[in-house]
């Protein structure tokens, strides 16, 4: 940890001593990609990894939005500047009382299905219902919007990766409008062999550079190059405005006009 300035220092403020050290227990022994137990012990760890918790007593964390976890640097600035203090919460008693709510009544007798996969061959994991897929309902990361890795980076400390990490051979199809159509093209191509004759196709999607018809139309011609089918834009599309978006609201960013849009498409 200590490779990065400062990382030391966001630890010790982002949580309680014994807090830090059940963090560092789970995070050291859960086998969470070859357990099941181990999985959901995980899954109801990064919900309760870091939040509001002056709100709530099942946040582990010093306080910081649930819903992205803030850099070191703005993080210890912004708790000095307060006076605020990591709580000593018990890890292991909050994960004994979320557990017990989720079991208070029998699960579903319907299960999922859930790989941890690059959705463009995402086909050649679910051989068991190819043909059989009647519904696509999907939001792709926005283009030149938010960063995922960098805004979950906390999450993705727990579950093994280093402080911060980055992914090497980036291709930058992120922030490239060309790459990023051609990204969704090829998973559109991923999920092909799954759709069943006809499917339906609902897709949130916006993008701070993008327009509407751009949108629409680009939608239209990589659905239809990926998945070699007739594809059929049901409606023009229903738009709507993201009034309180996560830059606006814990990095303290000027509010800007944002908008995502709503599309359904039929496939044959």
């Amino acid at each position: 940890m200590s490779e990065t300035p400062g990382l030391e220092e966001f630890f010790s403020l982002c949580f309680a001593s014994s807090t830090f050290h059940q963090v560092m227990f789970l995070r050291s022994t859960l086998n969470w990609e070859d357990s099941r137990i181990d999985r959901f012990i995980a899954a109801l760890a990064l919900g309760a990894l870091h939040g509001e918790s002056h709100r709530s007593p099942s946040y582990f964390s010093n306080r910081m939005p649930r819903t992205i976890s803030t850099k070191p640097a703005y993080s210890i600035r912004w708790w000095r500047r307060h006076g605020y203090n990591p709580p000593a919460r018990d890890v292991f008693e909050i994960l004994r009382r979320m557990t017990n709510f989720r079991f208070a009544t029998p699960p579903p007798e319907r299960v999922g299905s859930i790989k941890k996969v690059d959705a463009r061959y995402a086909s050649n994991s679910f051989l068991s219902i190819h043909g059989a897929v009647t519904n696509i309902i999907t939001s792709p990361p926005y283009l030149d919007t938010t960063n995922y890795r960098e805004d979950q980076w906390l999450r993705c400390w727990f579950l093994g990766e280093k402080p911060l990490s980055r992914v090497d051979d980036d291709d930058g199809r992120h922030t490239n409008a060309e790459k990023y159509w051609l990204f969704l093209r090829e998973a559109w191509a991923g999920i092909s062999k799954l759709l069943a004759d006809e499917a339906l196709f609902v897709v949130r999607i916006g993008g701070r550079r993008l327009q509407k018809n751009e949108i629409r139309s680009n939608l239209l011609a990589t659905m239809s190059a990926g998945l070699g089918r007739q594809v059929t834009l049901i409606d023009q599309g229903v738009t709507s405005e993201v009034k309180r978006s996560q830059a606006n609201s814990f990095r303290g960013s000027k509010p800007s006009a944002s908008v995502e849009h709503d599309f359904c498409f039929s496939v044959a």
